[in-house]
């Protein structure tokens, strides 16, 4: 019993530095983003996603060692760490708490920054498509069906010239 609960804080162990390079990687993120570096943002994205699938097979572990601790204590399926920690080995107990704390608190800040960097990305998405409607106004067609030309789509004015 006491080697699962060793093995369920090498497991945590390992999601917390997984937790904290994904919070590298969302402030790279979130500085690609501010600098508008688009090679930048690409390999934060990349770095995030293997990192999640990393995390993905880590959680897949800890939660298999949490079924086989709540039948080893015959709680029901699904009962939190909270509830299990006060059965744990006690010198396992107070390093499982404190790393379960870490990790909310790392897991709190990456949320955090996900939000915001979510925020630049639709603020950048809205600069780019008025930029392209001051460039490329209505649907970027000369004339219409008709043959009459195209009247700019709103109030915003060509920037090229189209009569040259």
């Amino acid at each position: 019993m006491e080697s699962l609960f060793y093995e369920l804080l090498q497991v945590l162990e390992r999601q917390r530095e997984i937790l904290k390079e994904m919070l590298s990687t969302a402030r790279d993120h979130n500085m690609a983003l501010r600098e508008n570096d688009l090679g930048a943002i690409k390999e934060a994205v990349a770095r995030g996603e293997r990192a999640a699938a990393r995390l993905k097979v880590e959680d897949q572990r800890r939660e298999q060692l949490q079924a086989a601790i709540e039948k080893e204590l015959g709680l029901p399926e699904g009962t939190p760490l909270s509830r299990v920690l006060p059965r744990a080995p006690e010198q396992c107990r107070e390093a499982l708490s404190l790393l379960a704390g870490e990790m909310r608190d790392t897991a709190s800040n990456i949320a955090r920054l996900v939000d915001l960097n979510g925020i630049l990305t639709r603020r950048a998405m809205l600069f780019n498509e008025q930029i392209l409607r001051l460039l490329k106004p209505g649907d970027g067609s000369t004339y219409q069906p008709t043959g009459k030309t195209a009247s700019p789509a709103g109030n915003a004015p060509s920037l090229l010239n189209r009569t040259v």
